[in-house]
């Protein structure tokens, strides 16, 4: 028997959102908001130009991000064995030898 049950992490998170903002943020409420942010920010259909995505292959969450060009102006970029880590501290002796 694993430790690890999808089911029940997805029960956890329905119930974290109206134990931390309240009564308000009901599995419902969340999926209406959901649908009208991708309505508004056109979800995986965006029209953006001059906008680069950028993803470390070891990042746990790249599976989410923008893996393909959206257009000619807007690439997509997937940099192999790095994580978010190593775009986003200065270039010390330390981060050298942890983020490789």
């Amino acid at each position: 028997m694993t430790f690890w049950n999808p089911f029940k992490l997805f029960f956890f998170y329905q119930q974290i959102c109206p134990d931390l903002f309240g009564e308000l943020f009901t599995p419902e409420y969340i999926e209406d908001m959901i649908k009208e942010s991708n309505a508004y920010y056109g979800a995986t259909n965006i029209d953006v130009t001059n906008v680069a995505f950028v993803h470390g292959s070891i990042d746990p969450w790249h599976a989410m991000g923008r893996l393909t060009d959206v257009n000619e102006h807007s690439p997509a970029f997937i940099i192999e064995g790095k994580s978010l880590g190593y775009f986003l501290f200065e270039n010390h002796q330390f981060n050298v030898q942890f983020f490789g």
